[in-house]
């Protein structure tokens, strides 16, 4: 009785087992069902709304310059879509930024083998072999992408033109940039100074943050390198990148998917996925699907088969990659995204050819040393100077116009008398107005140590402070430790910093203080080049500004001497507080308050 009981049980048992594994089978086959039926869309957009969320962060890194996590992120996303075009192009864009350009030049090749009438493909293409001086291949492919009835192509056409010696006839007289730029070069070529001089100063005058404006696809007009690709350069290879199609099956059309007997064998099933994503799941023999290929982008896609029981266990499971390869253009075939559609236009700007600034600025100097006249040609030495120190003979055309050499630094001024230069480092920010607001109403002049983006980013209260009598200094471009730099590096730090005073201020900058007063003899030397002199202090309030108005009042006014120089920072709220009492006890105490270059004056 009981071992028939037990029977019964175990009976009973199997039959709810495979009851259940019939309904869990007849879910799986529903969703697959639906899967396959909404496989045009899921199919060729795997994880649609990751990927353009993914995409759309890696295009954006690239148009900013972050080219490492752009690298980062484009793996990312070409995870959910190895073959889509878009994201293909975006690599390709960043490969050639980051001046791997033979790389770049191997996906471009592969996107036009997938959509031969990709105008981007062509015209990024056509670039890349500019750069390496192949003239004659780039114009083809410029064509080509002109063919596609895209006018973006005609910048690189000009430059291609004048290469060959011709002067650009397409686009001339548009306010393009790199139309203009081409123009320029044209006339000066020419003869046609006065002409071309107009354009030049114009192009010249990019702000704010106009170095950044140099990233990219840059014209040369150098027949043996016209285009230069002035990105970081990183070691950073994408785990993503398609170099070539070895190793892949080439499809097109209708492709039988159909595994041999061996694999299928004690299988109740298999189940096909298609980039990630379930794409079918057959339950009868012979197991076989039949791929659609024209459903999917053109490019690379990754189709895995697993043979299982009817419980779900893998017996066999093995995965090929495919390059999809449809005679009609993906974009024809695919429904439309806006989201895709506005990356590809962000990727045709960040793509095209731009003019050179630190050739505008040294032509337009060119012009007017040619006339004798230093004191209009400095800005523009100084200008490309800034962006590439090293750019021809600029260096030494800066020098002759600067007409200083050597480095000096001053600590303090003790033989000066009973006089003191209050000075503040950082900014200008929000609080500035403030400090200058108690200085004006104490009638004292001080000097303003800036930091250069800081300058760029808000030129207006620059502005205010050189002309309430104050002097505005260099305080470094980006506020690095100098001491991690190198010579060159240096030298753009300093001179950066000069152009953005001066495009505030139309004032030059003979002075900067190192951040925190890190500065090696390489610095030193750099600094020498120019005649620049370095600042440094005998008094540094940084310790105080942490605590109360009353200790750095105490502190300032007990310990002072005369030629002291004063280091307070701009902005600080304990600063800001405690300026007025300064000035007064300082002034009761029979001080004087004068600017760096009156203190140096009287040493």
């Amino acid at each position: 009785m009981v071992f028939a009981r037990r029977r019964g049980a175990i009976l009973l048992m199997d039959r709810i087992r495979v009851l259940c594994a019939i309904v869990r089978f007849s879910v799986v086959i529903s969703l697959a069902a639906l899967l396959t039926a909404g496989l045009a869309v899921t199919g060729a957009y795997g994880g649609t709304d990751r990927y353009v969320e993914l995409l759309t962060q890696a295009v954006d890194q690239i148009d900013n310059g972050q080219y490492s996590p752009a690298m980062d992120t484009l793996d990312q996303a070409l995870t959910f879509e190895p073959g889509d075009i878009t994201g293909r192009l975006a690599l390709a864009v960043a490969l050639a930024h980051t001046r791997k350009v033979d790389l770049a030049i191997e996906e471009y090749k592969d996107v036009l083998a997938a959509d031969p009438k990709n105008g981007m493909a062509a015209y990024g293409l056509g670039v890349c072999l500019l750069s390496k001086g192949q003239i004659d291949e780039a114009s083809g492919l410029f064509g080509r992408a002109a063919s596609q009835n895209d006018r973006r192509s005609a910048a690189a056409s000009a430059c291609v033109d004048y290469l060959r010696g011709r002067a650009p006839t397409d686009g001339v007289g548009t306010q393009e940039p790199a139309m203009r730029f081409v123009e320029a070069a044209s006339l000066r070529r020419r003869g046609r100074l006065d002409e071309a001089q107009p354009i030049l100063i114009e192009l010249s005058a990019v702000r704010p943050s106009g170095y950044e404006k140099e990233r990219g696809a840059v014209m040369t007009l150098d027949s043996a390198k016209p285009i230069e690709f002035t990105g970081e350069a990183i070691s950073r290879l994408p785990r993503m990148r398609v170099s070539t199609k070895k190793g892949l099956t080439r499809a097109w059309g209708e492709v039988m998917l159909r595994p041999d007997a061996a694999f299928t064998a004690g299988a109740e099933y298999l189940t096909i996925q298609i980039d990630g994503a379930l794409a079918a799941m057959i339950n009868s023999r012979p197991f076989q699907y039949a791929w659609e290929t024209i459903r999917f982008g053109n490019g690379i896609h990754t189709v895995t088969m697993s043979a299982q029981t009817g419980d779900g266990v893998t017996l066999n499971e093995k995965t090929r990659r495919y390059w999809v390869e449809n005679r009609k253009p993906a974009k024809e075939r695919q429904p439309a995204r806006p989201a895709i559609s506005s990356l590809t236009e962000t990727l045709w700007r960040i793509t095209e050819v731009r003019p050179s600034l630190k050739l505008s600025c040294y032509y337009a100097g060119k012009y007017y040393l040619s006339k004798d006249d230093l004191l209009a040609a400095t800005p523009y030495f100084e200008k490309a100077a800034a962006c590439d120190p090293d750019y021809l003979d600029v260096r030494a055309l800066l020098q002759k116009c600067y007409g200083r050499s050597g480095y000096k630094k001053i600590s303090g001024a003790p033989n000066a008398g009973k006089v003191v230069a209050i000075t503040f480092d950082d900014g200008p920010n929000g609080s500035t107005k403030n400090v200058l607001e108690a200085l004006d109403r104490e009638g004292v002049k001080a000097t303003f140590f800036m930091v250069g983006s800081q300058v760029e980013a808000n030129p207006g209260i620059v502005k205010t402070i050189s002309d309430h009598g104050h002097e505005v200094e260099s305080h470094t471009f980006s506020h690095r430790n100098l001491e991690q730099l190198s010579e060159r590096e240096v030298e753009r730090e300093l001179l950066r910093c000069a152009v953005a005073i001066r495009e505030a201020t139309g004032k030059e900058s003979l002075m900067f203080r190192p951040p925190g007063g890190h500065l090696t003899p390489a610095g030193e030397a750099a600094a020498a080049k120019y005649g620049f002199t370095g600042v440094f202090w005998t008094h540094l309030c940084s310790s105080f500004e942490t605590r109360t108005p009353e200790l750095m009042t105490q502190y300032v006014t007990t310990s002072v001497h005369d030629g002291a120089i004063v280091l307070m920072h701009n902005g600080d709220e304990v600063t800001t507080k405690a300026l007025p009492e300064i000035i007064s006890e300082l002034k009761a105490q029979g001080y004087t308050f004068v600017t760096l270059s009156e203190l140096i004056g009287r040493r």
